[in-house]
C-alpha cells in the first residue's frame, strides 16, 4: 500500500497548516470539519460556509480584533432547551453579540 506525502506541495497537510496571517483565532482553525449539521467548520468569511448543511453563516461576522476573534461555521439560534447543535456543539450565548451553535471546545474558553 503506497502512503501519500502529504507535506508535498499542494498536500492536505500543507494546506491545514496555512495560518490565518495576523489574525488570532479563539475558535476555528483551518482543516476543522465541523460536525453532521456543519457546525465548527472553519471559515473567513460567510461564502465559506454555503453548502456546510445548516450552519451557514460564518462566527467572522461578529469579530472585531480582539483576542477572543472566531472562525467558524454556525447556526445562529436562540438557546433554548430544544435547541439542537449536533455532536460536539451546544447553543452558547454572549453578551452584546447574540447566541448559536458553538462547538463545545469553544464553549469553556479558548480553543488551542
Amino acid at each position: 500500500m503506497a502512503v501519500a506525502d502529504l507535506s508535498a506541495a499542494g498536500g492536505d497537510l500543507l494546506a491545514c497548516n496555512a495560518d490565518l496571517g495576523s489574525n488570532h483565532s479563539a475558535c476555528g482553525h483551518p482543516c476543522d470539519v465541523g460536525n453532521s449539521l456543519g457546525v465548527g467548520k472553519f471559515c473567513n468569511v460567510i461564502a465559506d460556509c454555503a453548502g456546510n448543511g445548516m450552519a451557514t453563516i460564518c462566527s467572522s461576522v461578529l469579530n472585531n480584533g480582539d483576542p477572543l476573534d472566531t472562525y467558524f461555521c454556525t447556526i445562529p439560534v436562540q438557546c433554548d432547551n430544544t435547541t439542537n447543535c449536533g455532536a460536539g456543539a451546544s447553543c452558547q450565548t454572549v453578551p452584546g453579540k447574540g447566541s448559536g451553535c458553538t462547538p463545545n471546545r469553544c464553549a469553556t474558553g479558548l480553543d488551542p
